[in-house]
């Protein structure tokens, strides 16, 4: 769900950006402001969530070579 949402909010915010820059509400540099604002708050996100499955895959990595060193030992 987060993980959605990380992806999601920057286009959101572009799109309803484009739209209120076609009604003059804000400038082109408010929005392409606002774009930067939210991938650099989003970016961190992102990449945490990606963290777990990685640390999940180096655990059974590490498994797997103690259990072939026990295995050679033998």
């Amino acid at each position: 769900m987060i993980s959605l949402i990380a992806t999601t909010t920057p286009f959101i915010v572009l799109f309803y950006g484009c739209l209120m820059v076609k009604s003059s509400e804000i400038t082109a540099g408010t929005l392409i402001s606002y774009f930067t604002y939210t991938s650099l708050l989003f970016s961190p996100i992102y990449r945490l969530i990606n963290l777990v499955p990685q640390l999940k895959q180096m655990s059974i990595s590490l498994d797997r070579i103690n259990f072939m060193l026990k295995r050679k030992k033998n």
